[in-house]
């Protein structure tokens, strides 16, 4: 009696263990950046106000998904890292609607359900069980010194922070300079349940690259001019490395 209780203890055990090994194979986890659609350049508008000044703001559409691409293969290499052994898709998008909405999707379902209809669509076509969504975060432009952190208003998404008056010193020549240019990603990093497009967990990641305009490289009259067009391209990709590399893990977390 022992012994048919025993192995029909076994048989229920094989069998759980049968199922959740099924159900981790059929594991589908989609990446999809939505940050990428435009670049947008923000120049400190000057000491006269509050940290809630408006600054002087430029936006660059960008027809090319390139650093949309950039995020979405950074977060799979690391949700690769951590989760090794699960499938996953990687989408690209160019729909208006979903880049307008950003946020919006979640926070005003009711005014989004075409967008999120076809977002739902995207993933049901592909098999997907999870998508790690990166949209744009906005919030206050503080980047890092050794000795605190400076910037002016509020910033969001890819691209540039510019500052003409600022005096900086670099801590190894001691040379001072007048501004800088800083590349930044301010982003907001979902994990959602993709039959439902519930939202299970997310991170909001500010990561920013400084570079002050000393004579060391060449005095400019513009901070802008600090970097060149390549040297711009390689620190928004890292940056966009950067972030990706923070938010993923506590994405994962318990």
């Amino acid at each position: 009696m022992k012994l048919k209780f025993h192995l029909a203890l076994l048989a229920v055990t094989l069998l759980s263990l049968t199922a959740h090994a099924e159900e981790e194979a059929v594991q589908n986890v989609a990446m999809l950046s939505l940050i990428g659609n435009n670049l947008t350049t923000e120049v400190f508008a000057g000491n006269t106000g509050t940290r809630f000044q408006d600054n002087r703001k430029f936006a660059l559409p960008i027809d090319n998904p390139v650093f949309d691409v950039e995020a979405i293969q950074s977060a799979n290499t690391v949700y690769k890292r951590l989760r090794p052994g699960v499938k996953t898709t990687l989408l690209v998008t160019q729909d208006p609607g979903l880049y307008q909405a950003q946020n919006e999707l979640f926070d005003n379902e009711d005014g989004n359900k075409d967008n999120r209809t076809y977002l739902s669509s995207l993933l049901k076509n592909r098999a997907v069980t999870k998508l790690i969504l990166i949209t744009k975060y906005r919030s206050y432009a503080e980047f890092k010194l050794l000795d605190g952190k400076v910037g002016n208003g509020r910033i969001e998404g890819l691209g540039f922070y510019m500052d003409n008056e600022t005096r900086l010193m670099n801590s190894r020549s001691l040379a001072m300079g007048n501004g800088f240019i800083a590349a930044y990603v301010y982003a907001k990093v979902r994990l959602i349940d993709a039959d439902t497009l519930t939202v299970l967990k997310e991170v909001n990641v500010k990561e920013s690259d400084l570079n002050g305009n000393f004579p060391l490289t060449g005095t400019h009259l513009a901070a802008w001019d600090a970097l060149t067009s390549q040297q711009k391209v390689t620190r928004l990709n890292d940056v966009i490395k950067g972030s990706i590399a923070e938010a993923i893990p506590k994405l994962l977390q318990p």
